[in-house]
């Protein structure tokens, strides 16, 4: 329920599995949750999953979290085709990208992306609002309530960590978006760049095994990579994902086939769908982090984290420290310069830490 009496209702999203690592990454990402903001707010949790949670294992849970945190939880079982792949994908259609991209997911995390743009909505039914928290991503600090923050500065969609998308995952991506939504300066602004580098041998093979619908958009000598959100923490209306535009645009993009013969991610997609289709973004700063980062001893500021392997030469955050306010100013200007400002912009409060307060 919110705080006040904001006329709308909301609830938090989690995809998750029922293993030994996934519900202890659970566990730990959704204690952060309630400390961070929802012991407060008290919004619903739902935790979405493939019916891999016995109804003992659902109280266990419950339990550990203790007294009200625990009856926010509400499990939610998918529809059984909702994370089949379609026929005609197979291991060696996703080994062929891999020989390309030797450290790509396989065909379960693209089926994944794509559920979170093709399926997540009928999901939503009861909500006016919602904010997904993966279930290995960490609360770093207490902050205000992100769902009210968005209600009240009037976005449709806000998220934290703006970062540019490594080219080989985005291969004719641009292309596609050009075709599908017409070109624009908010859609040109969304991509930096490049000549590609010593593997077009490699990718030059790739690309002529490809259907000739996705054959005709890769480009092996000029890669462009979209700059987007980190779309793991994130909090948008449901009335976005039911516009007709946007839906339009992700059928499109799932029809290609891209997301699995070229893994392209749904935070890019979601990115370019939300900002290129003209909706109102905001940005929520706050620290959060991937527990499997952190198992690995890394720390992610999600923040003012900028890194990108791919950056042509008018992009000029290279420089400053990765994380450091230096660093998010300059790619707010290179922002600016390329007409999408507005996905920088701030909504909430923030005090000198840069934590905001809602």
């Amino acid at each position: 329920m919110f705080v006040g009496t904001m006329p709308a209702k909301a609830a938090i999203v989690c995809l998750t599995q029922n293993t030994p690592t996934r519900v202890s990454f659970l566990r730990g990402s959704l204690t952060r949750l309630f400390e961070a903001f929802n012991a407060r707010a008290g919004y619903p949790v739902l935790i979405l999953h493939e019916g891999d949670f016995a109804a003992h294992e659902q109280d266990d849970l419950r339990r550990t979290l203790g007294g009200d945190r625990g009856d926010a939880l509400q499990f939610i079982e998918l529809e059984p085709d909702d994370f089949l792949a379609p026929d005609w994908v197979s291991e060696g259609v996703v080994r062929a990208h891999q020989r390309v991209v030797p450290d790509a997911p396989g065909v379960q995390y693209r089926t994944m992306t794509r559920w979170w743009l093709r399926d997540l909505p009928k999901y939503l039914s009861e909500y006016d609002v919602y904010m997904r928290l993966d279930d290995d991503a960490y609360l770093d600090e207490a902050i205000g309530d992100p769902i009210a923050s968005v209600l009240e500065s009037g976005v449709d969609y806000a998220s934290n960590c703006v970062h540019i998308e490594h080219p080989m995952n985005a291969l004719g991506l641009a292309d596609l978006c050009r075709r599908l939504i017409g070109e624009s300066a908010r859609l040109s602004g969304l991509f930096v760049t490049g000549e590609h580098g010593p593997e077009n041998c490699a990718l030059r093979s790739f690309v002529a095994g490809l259907p000739s619908h996705l054959k005709s958009l890769v480009s092996t000598d000029r890669l462009e990579a979209p700059i987007m959100y980190y779309n793991n923490f994130h909090v948008a209306r449901r009335c976005v994902w039911e516009s007709k535009p946007l839906r339009d645009f992700y059928s499109g993009i799932d029809e290609s086939g891209g997301q699995y013969l070229l893994r392209w991610g749904d935070a890019p997609i979601q990115t370019i769908g939300v900002v290129a289709l003209g909706f109102a973004i905001g940005r929520l700063e706050f620290r959060y982090s991937k527990r499997h980062e952190r198992a690995d001893g890394a720390f992610v500021n999600c923040n003012h984290e900028l890194a990108s392997p791919f950056m042509d030469a008018s992009v000029d955050v290279n420089a400053p420290k990765a994380g450091s306010l230096t660093e998010f100013d300059a790619f707010n200007r290179m922002l600016q310069r390329r007409g999408i400002a507005d996905i920088g912009r701030r909504i909430g409060k923030h005090d000198a830490k840069g934590r905001t307060d809602g």
